[in-house]
């Protein structure tokens, strides 16, 4: 079946499509790129994308340290085209961010692609426009969190699923869940609420018979969860001596670090897990709270009106084009995408509001969703504008959308010209849409995105390593995050500094996070030069000869000497929380004495996090720390570090 943007015989259209779409993606990489020059690096992944850079085994497993034995608490999918760049580029703060900027402008392409495909033209560039216009995608263009890549894989995996339900192909269908399994190297659980989605709307569009919708649906699915998983069999089979720890688990193994610690435990807030409470109290109320609202919920409502009234229209025209085969196959493929956005964006909506914690960059999973209905909604009134009904209807939501956006510009007490650009322009855009003017469409749309677009720009000057944010106020540090026994407590053992090191009270970042370092939690990472980190790890090369660990140190310690690029560096209680149980106090023992390893640093902590942790964790760190100080010295005369170091040489 050809879809309405391939039959259109309209060549100038076509181009005039894509030279608009061309200004829109390289307007938004360019205020992306911008907004990289101050870039929102994450203490704590990237060291882990400096390591990964240094060897193809810490690579494939996702290192956090440049030995090798820490691993980071995903699966590292995301991380892998940086760590690709930062071997290609060397370690810089643009290499990082390189890839998260290309996948960003990669989403608003890949957007117009598949509304266009799914509704026209007019559907795919007002797609691409607000997503690009959207405030947390260019906020997170600066920043290395995994979300860009999640939402890049979803926007693959939408334009598939139209070609699949409109082509009734299999094998379009099959590269759809192949998409969703590619995000699940991304985001693990989260990517599979995209299948009900997924199978929903290929039963309801695809010109096939049930039975064969059914098996298509079936076979596709199970070779996409299949796929999904490699990654986790691969390290379940590989031996444990030979491959990091994983990351965030007390019994080193992968099912436990997606299922629990980063699955059912992240929206249960079960003990184990870490929990981000960044966008307020569970319930519906946090999609449009004040800690989100700014980032990503200017459309959605918007979107949520697009998803019944595409319903509703579309499946007015299958009823009435029932004597039409072609036409009515092409309604059933309207129908079928409204019904695959719309549930995405229910489903993922729903999970992230009643999730016990979640930062708020989690919510651009469903921001690809709002822009692909908001480009239908708005396709829906190109085509039919000469109609009255149209016209009014179209004036009632400009009306509703100037109101909430004022309602949101005043409850965040900036940009308060907007209060009155807003509504004038959504003034003028109905007075053209009573008329019957397209132009009336072209102007509100415009209205609708500059709030955000303001926002999108905005981020530019704002900063949060952490939890990267369009939001001011976010950047601040917004509330407390909870460890894995459910308490309160300040930022994990990579996030942390010295005791020596400045925090809030001193003029330095929230939480104490190391301002004299490659990574300032706070706002932004002045980049991989760190002077300390470097003269650390020239006097322990100089000390170290011979041995295959340079050192073991603190999580925050390790993470610095990975930025410079120290080879060898074995981390003390690794994990996001700096609390996973390992090595033990035994392992230390066994590589001290056969000559492994000579030198530790240790931290505030001990190597451990400084939220504790479960209580056998606990105790790993305790009898470590019992142990070094036992059987090691004090080195007195060693350049300043972030922590105490220590010879542990035995005694001649």
């Amino acid at each position: 079946m050809t879809s309405t943007w391939a039959a259109s015989p309209d060549r100038a259209a076509h181009r005039w499509a894509h030279w608009t779409l061309g200004v829109v993606a390289a307007s938004a990489a360019v205020v992306y790129v911008i907004a990289a020059a101050d870039p929102n690096l994450h203490n704590y992944y990237t060291p882990a994308v400096v390591s990964m850079s240094e060897s193809w085994h810490n690579f494939l497993y996702g290192a956090y340290d440049t030995s090798g034995w820490a691993g980071v608490d995903k699966i590292p999918g995301s991380l892998w085209p940086q760590a690709v760049s930062v071997a290609l580029f060397g370690a810089h703060a643009w290499s990082v961010l390189l890839p998260e900027v290309v996948a960003t402008v990669a989403t608003v392409v890949m957007l117009y692609l598949a509304a266009a495909r799914w509704r026209g033209r007019v559907a795919g560039l007002v797609a691409a426009l607000v997503y690009a216009t959207m405030p947390l995608a260019a906020a997170l263009a600066k920043s290395n969190v995994p979300e860009v890549w999640f939402a890049l894989a979803l926007a693959i995996a939408a334009y598939l699923m139209v070609r699949a339900a409109q082509s009734g192909s299999f094998w379009w269908l099959l590269g759809t869940g192949l998409a969703v399994s590619a995000a699940f190297q991304v985001k693990m659980l989260e990517a599979w609420m995209v299948y009900p989605a997924i199978a929903l709307a290929y039963l309801i569009a695809a010109p096939r018979s049930l039975g064969t919708r059914v098996w298509h649906t079936v076979v596709a699915g199970l070779i996409s969860i299949a796929a999904s998983l490699w990654w986790i069999a691969l390290v379940t089979l590989t031996p444990a001596a030979s491959r990091p720890w994983v990351g965030g688990t007390t019994d080193n193994s992968p099912w436990s670090m997606v299922f629990g610690y980063n699955g059912f435990g992240r929206v249960t807030g079960s003990q184990g897990s870490f929990v981000a409470s960044f966008a307020g109290d569970a319930g519906l109320s946090r999609l449009v709270g004040p800690q989100v609202s700014v980032d990503v919920a200017w459309l959605l409502p918007l979107a949520t009106i697009a998803v019944v009234l595409g319903v509703t229209l579309s499946i007015a025209r299958v009823r009435d084009q029932r004597r039409e085969p072609a036409a009515r196959a092409a309604s059933l493929s309207q129908l079928g995408g409204y019904v695959f956005f719309g549930v995405w964006l229910v489903v993922v909506a729903g999970v992230m509001a009643f999730s016990a914690g979640i930062h708020t960059f989690y919510l651009l999973a469903f921001a690809p969703a709002i822009a692909a209905l908001v480009g239908g909604l708005v396709q829906e009134g190109w085509d039919v504008l000469g109609s009255w009904t149209a016209r009014i209807t179209a004036s009632l939501l400009v009306v509703g959308q100037a109101a909430w956006t004022g309602w949101l510009v005043a409850r965040a007490d900036t940009h308060s010209w907007l209060i009155v650009a807003v509504p004038a322009i959504a003034l003028v855009a109905i007075v053209l849409l009573l008329l019957g003017w397209r132009a009336g469409l072209v102007l509100a749309t415009l209205g609708i995105v500059l709030a955000p677009a303001t926002w999108a720009i905005g981020s530019i000057s704002v900063g949060n390593a952490i939890n990267p944010s369009a939001s001011s106020e976010q950047a601040m540090g917004g509330p407390a995050m909870r460890g894995p026994d459910g308490a309160a407590g300040g930022p994990p053992a990579a996030m942390q500094g010295a005791p020596a090191m400045p925090g809030a009270a001193d003029g330095g970042p929230p939480g104490g996070a190391p301002t004299g370092g490659p990574m300032d939690g706070s706002s932004t990472a002045a980049g991989f030069d760190d002077a300390s980190a470097q003269a650390l790890r020239d006097w322990l090369m100089a000390h170290s000869p011979g041995t295959e660990y340079l050192v073991a140190a603190d999580s925050t310690t390790a993470g610095q000497l990975a930025l410079v690029e120290a080879p060898g560096v074995l981390t003390l209680g690794g994990g996001f929380n700096g609390s996973d149980p390992t090595p033990t106090a035994e392992q230390l023992s066994t590589l001290v004495t056969s000559g492994e390893l000579r030198y530790i640093v240790v931290g505030r902590t001990g190597g451990g996090g400084p939220n504790g942790g479960a209580a056998d964790t606990t105790a790993v760190a305790a009898a470590r720390t019992a142990w070094i100080s036992e059987n090691c010295s004090v080195v007195n005369d060693g350049p300043t570090t972030t922590g105490t170091l220590y010879d542990c040489a035995p005694a001649d």
